[in-house]
């Protein structure tokens, strides 16, 4: 339900911040245990830009598709049922919480609503990179590195 990926720091860097940045998506894809897809890259580049060295990255829901075209319309089949308290948890715990889902399939909508409702109730002040025209946190791997954070919630 969600993947992690921590690294050495670069001796010429100064001492990194503690804790770790959650990235909350809108879907995995292609990333993994072992292998990093394009959002995963991204996500790890503006991680260390901010001076951390380790990411968490979760998703709003869990069903791996490549296209949001391809998540199930049964929001039970597109999201695990543990998924929303791990986020939180996960949330809870992070230095730095950034949400890029982009504007969500129909099946991910409810949810990452319920998501973002849960995360402003407990006092999480999450972050993004600008909003889409409906208002959705912007997916972070098309966007230049140059772009900046704002606050999203609380």
């Amino acid at each position: 339900l969600w993947l992690s990926r921590e690294w050495t720091p670069d001796l010429a860097d100064p001492a990194p911040l503690p804790g770790f940045v959650l990235t909350i998506g809108m879907n995995p894809s292609g990333a993994g245990g072992d292998h990093d897809d394009l959002t995963v890259r991204k996500d790890q580049v503006w991680t260390r830009r901010w001076g951390f060295c380790r990411l968490v990255k979760g998703n709003v829901g869990t069903y791996c598709a490549t296209q949001p075209s391809d998540v199930p319309l049964d929001e039970a089949a597109a999201v695990h049922p543990n998924n929303e308290p791990i986020l939180l948890g996960l949330a809870r715990r992070a230095a730095l919480v950034v949400v890029s889902t982009g504007k969500p399939p129909p099946a991910l909508v409810a949810p990452a609503e319920r998501l973002f409702a849960a995360m402003r109730e407990r006092g999480i002040t999450t972050h993004c990179f600008g909003r889409t025209a409906d208002g959705w946190p912007k997916h972070s791997s098309r966007l230049a590195y140059a772009t900046p954070l704002e606050v999203f919630g609380p």
